[in-house]
């Protein structure tokens, strides 16, 4: 069984365990999931065509009926799969251990949380209760686990979902209204804190001051939304800023991306910031952001502090051969064992033994 707070592909954690899933040997496994969410139609049918059940909970935040179904759907299961951020996975372990699931895994997926008093007090009991830990990083694995055993499972990639393409490219451009002589600098994930969009909003202010080439792209969906629709319209933002939303074809959107940039405040790992290596795209992350997933050399890491430098390197991009540099990343990426196939096996081992 799998538990996360969702499963839809627009959600950094869910489209982990779902490339996971989607090519793991099953014919000796049954793999069922468990979130507060809804699931889509491509989800939907997904399980449906490997046999796997969904289990919806209730809130969280409810957190009898949320442990009651919890205790109730994992009766029977031999490995719980538990995918956190913090020691308040808990929740989940105390479920899993009172019905007597022998194997509790926790996955973790990144270096800091948004509960910090609660993480520090339930550290000690999480610590009691897992039997198999999992870390996206070493830095997140020693953020949880510390001097305990955890194995490190790479956020891998299926590097050919991210391949640049030149009819994608055009595809998005005309839907989303890009012009050929436009530079539009994208980025992807929640619209929370922790990703510090805003950041690049101030960004653009500054570097259409200096040529009015720029549009700039953020995907996904969260409470930040009307904080950065406000900041649109007070800085006439409005026909430069695209918020899509969450979508389940961001992958297809990066070929039509000239710039990646990836400004957190912290990371796990940083899966998308390896999809749009594989994408060839020239790519600027934060200094929080991991070394792991800076894998190809079109990845330039600069401070935070240092605005400046972020509206020089932006303003310095130059059109380049994608197609090849796409090509020479995948193959890079596929060296360093962070190409999905792998990564699946390690997983499958684990639940296997």
């Amino acid at each position: 069984m799998v538990i996360n707070k969702s499963i839809k592909y627009s959600d950094g954690i869910s489209s982990v365990i779902l490339n996971y899933y989607k090519i793991m040997e099953k014919s000796d496994i049954q793999i069922d999931f468990a979130s507060s969410g809804d699931l889509d139609n491509e989800i939907s049918s997904l399980f449906i065509k490997n046999e796997s059940s969904y289990f919806k909970l209730p809130q969280r935040n409810e957190l009898i009926s949320y442990f009651r179904c919890l205790k109730r759907i994992l009766k029977g299961y031999d490995v719980v799969h538990i995918n956190c951020n913090s020691a308040t996975v808990v929740l989940e372990l105390l479920a899993a251990w009172l019905v007597s699931v022998e194997c509790r895994v926790v996955h973790v997926h990144n270096t800091k949380n948004e509960h910090p008093l609660s993480h520090l007090l339930l550290t000690p009991l999480m610590l009691l209760l897992y039997t198999k830990g999992i870390a996206c990083s070493k830095d997140a694995g020693d953020y949880l686990f510390g001097k305990y055993d955890y194995t490190v499972l790479n956020n891998a990639i299926n590097t050919e979902d991210c391949r640049f393409n030149e009819q994608k490219r055009k595809k998005y451009r005309d839907l989303f209204g890009i012009a050929d002589d436009e530079i539009l600098i994208g980025s992807i994930g929640g619209l929370r804190p922790q990703k510090n969009q805003i950041f690049l909003l101030q960004l653009l202010v500054e570097l259409r001051k200096k040529k009015d080439c720029y549009k700039l792209m953020i995907i996904g969906e969260g409470g930040l939304r009307t904080e950065f629709e406000d900041f649109i319209e007070d800085n006439d933002l409005k026909d430069y800023v695209i918020l899509p939303g969450a979508r389940n074809d961001a992958k297809a959107i990066l070929s039509a991306f000239d710039l990646f940039l990836f400004p957190s405040l912290f990371e796990g790992f940083g899966l998308v910031l390896l999809e749009a290596q594989a994408n060839g795209l020239d790519c600027i992350a934060s200094e929080y952001v991991p070394s792991e997933a800076k894998v190809c050399s079109n990845v330039v890491t600069l401070s935070l502090n240092e605005k400046g430098r972020w509206i020089e390197t932006i303003s310095s991009y130059r059109v380049h051969d994608r197609i090849g540099i796409s090509r020479k990343n995948i193959k890079d990426i596929k060296k360093t064992h962070l190409d999905i196939k792998t990564e699946t096996n390690k997983l499958r081992d684990l639940y296997l033994s």
